[in-house]
């Protein structure tokens, strides 16, 4: 059985953001030592793998309906698009994460929606970049 081309975009968008917030974790508590030292390193990067995983979700929900409205390419690039759509939306969490200083403390709720709204644009865009089939 073939797999639908919104499918297909939607998995490959939340793969690329998962695999993309665990390197960023990785190399936050690894690399600079941005970790809980309550918890160690190893316990505060199982708890960023966590909520990366389930910001993933969210991120493929919402570019699956960005996916829907705009349409997405059925020859051969569904998978670019939703790479394109997590690779954008995990450089701006990034982003934010670095440029947002901490006495803001935006909270989880606004950043998790502004993720999603970010990735529905991110899907049409990029579904509407890429062209609708050949």
């Amino acid at each position: 059985m073939k797999m639908k081309p919104i499918a297909i975009a939607t998995l490959w968008s939340a793969l690329s953001f998962l695999v993309l917030a665990h390197a960023a974790a990785a190399i936050g508590v690894y690399g600079f030592d941005g970790y809980e030292m309550a918890w160690g390193p190893g316990a505060t990067f199982q708890v960023l793998s966590w909520v990366a995983c389930f910001v993933s979700i969210v991120v493929g929900v919402f570019a699956a309906l960005g996916f829907k409205i705009a349409g997405v390419p059925a020859l051969g690039r569904p998978k670019h698009c939703g790479v394109l759509v997590g690779i954008l939306v995990a450089v701006v969490t990034v982003i934010a994460g670095v440029a947002l200083p901490r006495e803001a403390e935006l909270g989880g709720l606004p950043l998790l929606s502004t993720l999603s709204f970010l990735s529905l644009f991110g899907a049409v865009f990029a579904a509407r970049t890429l062209g609708r089939g050949e």
